[in-house]
């Protein structure tokens, strides 16, 4: 006969509902069950099968579909008893919600179900079953590249459920059908007076003791498995109505690399989630939270490409992007870790700063040696890499070896990222001023026949015709200078000088990429910006800035950031004043950018700014809005 009972306890000691490695899911439930069970089923697939095949959805059933579930009820009463009397306030509230739960006549599930996987081993002695519902903190053998390792991931669903109860249904090629259930609560005492477990079990008592239900004609239909694989069923769920979205949220931030190679297909209620279509759903799910766009296509489309060997790993591999001129999807200035898949963490920019755009990036490690010591520094949620981990799982490496892993893949990290901010330090090749500013750099009003005169500085040489007409400039510079565009219209975006940078790989236009939803794109009421060196006077340099807008503007604001010719000259520059000729205007110098204020911009036409800085070195500006 099925029925919920637990076992005896002889045990003095009170355990009571805070368990520890429910709670350690807590924080962002369905994400959490998401990335563990989708590892575990990954970690369970059949070799002989291309990808793994999971199905999400929220069923309702009747209780009475559930033999002995008033056995349940009659738990929870008990252990109302037992905790009022201790003075658990807490527990008594929560068992009396799920007490009122139970007592409805239909119960919402959170079924999980995997398939082109093996299904349990073994009974309550070993294999892959006693692993899953007898043991704690215990991990099955698993493969080289198993994603799980401390065998504390199944918890993340008693997490979802008010009754802290999970079904789990199998079929195994060889050994056929299992079904049992499991309950995590507190310890009690039954109508008998006897003192009983705070795991509760759900199987045949026939024997006096729990077993699973073998006989696929005493399974309830609603849990009965059709075809090898687990299913696993949290009862007494809330019906969230966003709970679709959720769910593919938590798929394609923790496996659209999974995804992507094709070794991952998800059916959440009635949406397919695959290799062809994940891209369309991100775009939706992620509309307001752009950083996963921006890893994926960097992924798909990396501008830097780089590999690093690392102390007992192997070779791991950085992948980086700048964000696209005009992009709608915003880079986050991170950085991310996936192992087998499945995403770990995130890196900020640790050192480097002050990039001219913001980028996205992706780390790997593509061999299997490597992998499986990273698994070993994890933490049970899966969400960083820590040394003391490793010495515990490794019969050899020690926890120094840990920390030169992972001090060598931050310093790999920050070398990618620095030769993109070598990038722009790279020596200008040529220079071609427009018409516009050519009257700002000549010393002359460009009447006559003047040949023209020759200034040297210790940066470069200028030579200016002043004959009008036609206007040659030639020039030469012993050290790298600001980068200006070639075309006829200063507003133009210049062209970065970098084609002979070993570092570059220009961003193809049209990336191979399923074309994502149209979102309006990031937009400011100035349209174009720039900053332009005009001359050098009495010690300080004069800068042109040249701003257009579509539509008149008054007390407007603009940023700006400097970006000196090596990385070691950002933000060495002082502002000293800006003016039109016949105005001056207030600004403030925020550490890592300037602001200035009050400008009066008038559509149509190049408002042109003055702006006089004292420096050692000319500089590079980019406009931040």
């Amino acid at each position: 006969m099925k029925k919920f009972n637990a076992y005896p306890k002889e045990d003095p000691g009170d355990n009571g509902l805070n368990n520890a490695s429910i709670l350690t899911f807590s924080k962002d439930v369905i994400n959490a069950l998401i990335k563990e069970l989708a590892q575990n089923s990954i970690d369970a697939k059949n070799l002989t099968e291309k990808k793994v095949k999971v199905k999400v959805n929220i069923i309702e059933i009747d209780k009475t579909a559930i033999e002995g579930f008033d056995g349940l009820q009659e738990i929870f009463n008990n252990m109302i008893d037992y905790w009022l009397a201790r003075n658990q306030s807490d527990f008594v509230k929560f068992f009396q919600r799920a007490l009122d739960l139970t007592q409805k006549d239909k119960i919402n599930v959170f079924a999980f179900e995997d398939f082109n996987t093996y299904g349990l081993e073994g009974d309550d002695n070993s294999g892959s079953f006693k692993n899953l519902i007898f043991d704690e903190g215990v991990s099955d053998n698993k493969p080289d590249n198993a994603l799980g390792g401390f065998g504390i991931g199944k918890n993340s669903f008693f997490a979802l459920t008010n009754l802290q109860t999970v079904f789990y249904s199998s079929k195994n090629e060889k050994e056929g059908f299992k079904f049992f259930g499991v309950s995590k609560l507190a310890e009690y005492v039954d109508s008998n007076g006897q003192r009983r477990n705070s795991r509760i079990y759900y199987g045949d008592w026939d024997s006096g003791k729990a077993t699973a239900v073998i006989d696929p004609n005493l399974i309830p239909n609603a849990f009965k498995r059709v075809g090898n694989g687990l299913s696993s069923f949290a009862l007494g769920v809330e019906h969230n109505p966003d709970w679709k979205n959720l769910v593919i949220k938590a798929f394609i931030k923790n496996y659209w690399f999974l995804f992507e190679k094709d070794e991952i297909e998800a059916e959440i209620g009635d949406t397919i989630l695959n290799k062809d279509n994940y891209w369309d759903h991100a775009n939706e799910v992620f509309e307001t939270d752009d950083a996963i766009l921006a890893f994926i296509e960097t992924y798909k489309k990396p501008q830097f490409d780089e590999e690093y060997d690392i102390h007992e790993i192997g070779k791991i591999r950085i992948l980086l992007s700048e964000e696209p001129a005009g992009s709608s999807i915003n880079y986050p200035d991170k950085i991310v870790f996936f192992r087998n898949g499945m995403m770990i963490k995130e890196y900020d920019l640790g050192k480097v700063r002050n990039l001219p755009n913001n980028i996205a990036g992706i780390i790997y490690c593509d061999n299997s040696d490597g992998n499986k010591i990273l698994s070993m520094m994890e933490p049970p949620a899966h969400d960083d890499f820590q040394s003391f981990y490793l010495p515990k799982k490794h019969p050899t490496l020690t926890e120094q070896d840990g920390k030169i892993i992972i001090r060598r893949i931050e310093n790999a990290k920050t070398e990618s990222v620095n030769k993109i901010k070598l990038m722009y330090s790279q020596p200008t090749k040529n220079v071609l001023f427009v018409d516009e500013l050519l009257s700002g750099l000549s010393v002359s009003n460009g009447v006559g026949n003047s040949v023209g005169k020759i200034t040297s500085t210790k940066d470069e040489t200028f030579f200016m015709a002043k004959k009008e007409g036609v206007k040659t400039i030639t020039i030469s510079s012993s050290s790298p200078n600001i980068v200006f565009s070639d075309s006829d219209d200063p507003t133009d975006e210049p062209e970065p000088a970098v084609r002979d940078n070993p570092y570059f790989k220009p961003i193809d236009p049209k990336p191979s990429i399923k074309k994502r939803k149209i979102r309006p794109k990031k937009r400011n009421s100035i349209e174009q910006a720039k900053v332009y060196f005009s001359h050098e006077d009495s010690g300080f340099n004069y800068y042109n800035l040249i701003i257009k807008t579509s539509s008149n503007i008054d007390q407007g604001s603009i940023k700006l950031t400097q970006h000196g010719d090596s990385p070691s000259k950002a933000l060495t520059t002082d502002l000293i004043q800006v003016s039109n000729g016949s105005s001056s205007f207030q600004f403030l110098n925020h550490g890592s950018h300037y602001e200035i204020f009050g400008l009066t911009l008038m559509a149509g036409l190049n408002n042109v700014f003055q702006l006089k800085f004292k420096e050692n070195f000319k500089s590079a500006f980019k406009i931040l809005n």
